[in-house]
């Protein structure tokens, strides 16, 4: 048996920090991941199948508007799986203790620091444009039946999940409300390089087009393996940075490691709709978000699509299809 401030988990002795009650139902606090009033931890459910299992808790306020909007994200958890799913809802007091699924998958942000060290484990720009569409169709959920703005896209709030591949959006509400953005706490909901030009602006208005914004900085990082702008993400759309950063925006096509290993055709449709996304002025984004998946659809069918070959390439195909095994496992796309 493990020791009391431990619990055991895949041949592992977790420590814990404490317990919580949701319900009649104890949760032992592995972490406390939360920032700001925006509470949220990594717990344990001894209770959840045979052996137990990770749960997130999140703590929000129990007011009216989160009272109204939390039904429709119940629904929408259930049906999405680039959200967590909203196990259990209680109030205490002034407060509501959300419950929902632990995301199994790795930490975006530290696959992204080892992918770096070696391109084999490098996800391919068909792949990466992939998980950007399912992970738009997920905010779009967020904004058209909650009104919820994310607020804090960033690689460390997502999870790279597997079968099927996806990204899940760990922590979902820290700027909550669109109506409450303008009045959300310094720090709340802001990552630097991630956040949209206009988060970073003292009275800075957060909405959809800053959540596209921010998912299309992770976009861009997990084609180019670097952020926009050199380096600076959002921060360069303010006043004093824009006139030496903006002109260091490069396509990802300039910059993708396995560049290569996609058509030009497709190539082009990538570099529009990501560079429309993170356009530093919010006008000059996607303005609504059927046009965003539109473009997204787009380059989405393209991949999908057949290449069209002349008389003479669909020859020099069948060709050298007597020596090579085209569709061998790591063989290279004559195409690209």
């Amino acid at each position: 048996m493990p020791p009391k401030d431990c619990v055991r988990y895949g041949g592992k002795r977790i420590p814990f920090l404490g317990s919580m009650a949701v319900g009649k139902r104890q949760y032992a606090i592995l972490e406390k991941i939360g920032r700001g009033d925006r509470q949220r931890f990594w717990v344990f459910d001894r209770h959840a199948g045979p052996r137990g299992d990770f749960r997130q808790i999140l703590i929000l306020p129990a007011d009216k508007t989160t009272r109204q909007h939390l039904a429709v994200l119940q629904r929408l958890s259930h049906g999405n799986p680039n959200l967590p799913m909203i196990l259990e809802c209680r109030q205490a007091g002034t407060e509501f203790h959300l419950v929902t699924t632990w995301a199994r998958g790795e930490d975006l942000d530290e696959y992204l620091r080892r992918s770096q060290a070696s391109l084999k484990t490098w996800p391919s720009p068909l792949e990466v444009m992939k998980l950007f569409r399912g992970m738009a169709h997920g905010l779009s959920q967020l904004h058209r039946h909650c009104r919820v703005v994310h607020g804090d896209i960033r690689p460390s709030n997502l999870v790279f999940a597997r079968t099927p591949n996806r990204l899940v959006m760990i922590d979902f509400g820290s700027a909550w409300m669109m109506e409450k953005t303008v009045g959300r706490a310094i720090g709340d909901g802001i990552s630097e390089y991630y956040a949209a030009p206009e988060q970073l602006q003292e009275d800075g208005l957060a909405d959809f087009r800053s959540d596209q914004f921010s998912a299309t900085a992770v976009a861009y990082e997990l084609l180019t393996g670097k952020r926009p702008y050199g380096g600076m993400g959002g921060t360069a759309g303010l006043p004093k940075n824009r006139a030496n950063y903006e002109p260091l925006y490069k396509p990802p096509s300039a910059l993708c490691p396995l560049r290569r290993e996609v058509p030009r055709r497709i190539w082009e449709l990538i570099d529009a709709v990501v560079g429309r996304g993170l356009a530093l002025d919010p006008p000059n984004r996607f303005q609504n978000r059927s046009l965003w998946l539109d473009a997204l659809e787009d380059v989405y069918c393209e991949v999908r699509r057949k290449p069209r070959y002349s008389f003479w390439d669909g020859l020099l195909l069948r060709f050298l299809g007597r020596f090579v095994r085209l569709d061998k496992p790591g063989s290279k796309s004559l195409e690209a």
